[in-house]
């Protein structure tokens, strides 16, 4: 005999959302900020007591998109609508807009500048500069939100969505910025609570009576499912074998005998933002397919958007901050000057004060969508990952005065000791390395034909 399925007249949600790295809601407005408003920044959302908050938009998206089109519960949470007839429906899930937890109004944000990089000069390109303003990792988000006349399994089915909102999960991100780390968040429930048919029939007999003085019962979480399985983690070990720098402008101070570059930093930690390390290996994987094809630019960019995202969707690969302890005889400053080429001396006014960092090693993590990567893919990441282990590559500012050079170590496999190259690519399987080098071939000939 079949147990009839249980339905709820009303569920209310609370939880909360703490930030695992740096998250920009943005709103798609500009502001200005410094003392006389000389930077442009990309703004955050607010609401109409300017507190930064996650849109119930955003989170719904993301929520959304954990289920499948034929999944009848994403229909009764989301709805159906029907744009050729009156046959859609509203979907049962009411989320509200997610606030800022111990917000101040002193409470700033943190700004982040970055630049675009000319994939061919390595140099920054010109008007490319962003100041984004940033909600830090480690702030909390309080989430609400409503169902009526639900079933248990649909509701299970949103715990789920909600449960894969967790640091194992890389896809666990919200607002701008997701290609190169910032966003991820995790999800912690802290009340469900229910009302039957039954319960509310008796709430409805009391008049006078608030709704929250109704018999409502609290349930935990069950029926969670494991998100991580579609994406493959590769934890990474930055070596430098120099200084390093990626500049901050947001803590460079004006004065004499003040740094003119200074490191990003998160805290006491050296920070090398996903965005960075993105833009290395793009640029190296446009260099390669430039070099071993010969062919037309527009379309290896065509590939290179594919892989690594670009103004049609998503790629297939994502890169997230790398972080590492720094002491303070670890900071390196150096000044520079620019020596005129016809006299030979000094050239006016050009002597830069940098401050670097030069700890032993940094430690971040990339993914890989084992769903939707490609076999080329595959071999076109393997080629740009050899050469960061093989210490080709360079990264942050003064490439040319010897800054930023460093090479990777890297872990084949979760719970193994990081390894050079050899040592790495030995597990791999010879038939299915062929199989992504020659798919690589044929993607080539494609473009060049």
């Amino acid at each position: 005999m079949n147990t009839p399925a249980k339905e709820y007249s009303r569920v209310t949600l609370r939880g909360e959302l703490t930030c695992l790295a740096d998250l920009h809601p943005g709103s798609g407005e500009y502001g200005l900020r410094g003392d006389n408003n000389e930077t442009t920044i990309n703004e955050l959302t607010y609401d109409c007591a300017k507190r930064p908050i996650i849109a119930a938009a955003s989170l719904r998206g993301y929520l959304h998109a954990q289920f499948n089109e034929d999944d009848p519960n994403r229909i009764a949470l989301f709805g159906n609508a029907n744009n050729t007839d009156d046959s859609g429906q509203a979907g049962a899930l009411r989320l509200y807009d997610c606030k800022l937890l111990n917000h101040t109004p002193e409470w700033d944000g943190q700004l982040r500048s970055r630049v675009a990089i000319d994939a061919i000069t390595r140099t920054a390109k010109d008007k490319q500069l962003f100041t984004d303003l940033l909600i830090p990792c480690g702030s909390q988000f309080l989430v609400e939100m409503e169902l009526d006349n639900i079933s248990e399994s649909a509701l299970n089915a949103l715990l789920s969505a909600l449960a894969s909102l967790n640091p194992n999960n890389p896809s666990a991100q919200l607002g701008q910025g997701k290609s190169h780390g910032r966003g991820n968040v995790q999800w912690n429930s802290t009340t469900i609570k229910v009302l039957d048919q039954e319960d509310l029939q008796q709430w409805l007999l009391k008049p006078n009576t608030a709704l929250d003085k109704a018999d409502w019962k609290t349930i935990c979480e069950k029926n969670i499912t494991d998100p991580t399985s579609a994406w493959q983690r590769l934890e990474l070990c930055y070596c430098f074998d120099s200084p390093v720098l990626i500049n901050d402008p947001s803590i460079v101070k004006e004065g004499e005998n003040e740094p003119d570059l200074r490191f990003m930093r998160r805290g006491n930690k050296l920070l090398i933002p996903g965005s960075s390390i993105k833009g290395l290996f793009r640029a190296r994987a446009r260099r390669i397919l430039m070099t071993i094809s010969e062919g037309n630019p527009a379309k290896t960019d065509e590939l290179i958007n594919e892989m690594f995202g670009g103004e049609d969707g998503m790629g297939t690969i994502r890169f997230y901050d790398a972080t590492a302890l720094f002491k303070e005889n670890e900071i390196h400053e150096q000044t520079m000057i620019a020596i005129d080429r016809f006299t030979g001396g000094v050239k006016d006014g050009a002597m830069l004060i940098v401050e670097a960092a030069k700890p032993k090693y940094a430690t971040g993590t990339i993914a890989l969508d084992k769903h939707k990567i490609k076999p080329w893919q595959h071999a076109l990441w393997l080629y740009c990952l050899r050469d960061a282990m093989e210490g080709d590559l360079a990264l942050g500012w003064g490439q040319a005065r010897g800054f930023g050079a460093f090479h990777i170590t890297t872990k084949p496999n979760s719970g193994d000791h990081f390894c050079d190259w050899e040592n790495y690519i030995a597990p791999f399987n010879k038939d299915e390395l062929n199989v992504w080098t020659t798919d690589l071939e044929e993607k080539i000939k494609e473009q060049t034909a």
